[in-house]
C-alpha cells in the first residue's frame, strides 16, 4: 500500500495518538523533506517526548524543526504556519531554555504573524 504525503502525516498522527511515537517519528523522518507539515508534526512529537521524558535531544531537535519550518513559512508568507511554530518556539524558550526575554521576543513576532494571518487560514 502506498500513501501520499498528507496520508503519511495523518498516519503518523494516528501512531502518536496510539502511543507508538517511535513508529510515528520514523514515518515523519522519512517524509519531512517533502514539506513543513511533517516537520511540524515531528517537532510536536519530540516536544511531547521531551515533556514526558526530559531528554535534551528531543527538546533541541524540536526547536530546530520548529525554527526551520517557521523560516519556510515566513518565506512563503504563510502567517498561520509561522505563528503556530512561533508559539511552540516561545513555549520551549520559556520552559526548556528558561529564557523569558527570548520567549517574549518570539511572542511579539507571533503577534505580528497573527495580525497577518488570513481569515480562515489554519496552521
Amino acid at each position: 500500500m502506498r500513501f501520499d504525503y498528507r496520508a503519511r502525516v495523518d498516519w503518523a498522527l494516528v501512531l502518536d495518538g496510539l502511543g507508538k511515537r517511535d513508529r510515528d517519528m520514523s514515518v515523519l523522518v522519512y517524509i519531512q523533506r517533502f514539506g513543513t507539515d511533517a516537520m511540524v508534526v515531528l517537532a510536536d512529537s519530540h516536544k511531547r517526548k521531551w515533556i514526558e521524558e526530559r531528554i535534551d535531544f528531543d527538546a533541541c531537535l524540536s526547536i530546530s524543526l520548529y525554527k526551520d519550518a517557521c523560516q519556510i513559512a515566513q518565506n512563503e508568507d504563510a502567517a498561520a504556519q509561522a505563528y503556530y511554530q512561533g508559539i511552540n518556539l516561545a513555549f520551549l524558550a520559556l520552559v526548556y531554555e528558561g529564557d523569558l526575554p527570548k520567549a517574549e521576543d518570539i511572542a511579539s513576532q507571533v503577534l505580528k504573524h497573527c495580525k497577518n494571518a488570513k481569515v480562515n487560514e489554519f496552521p
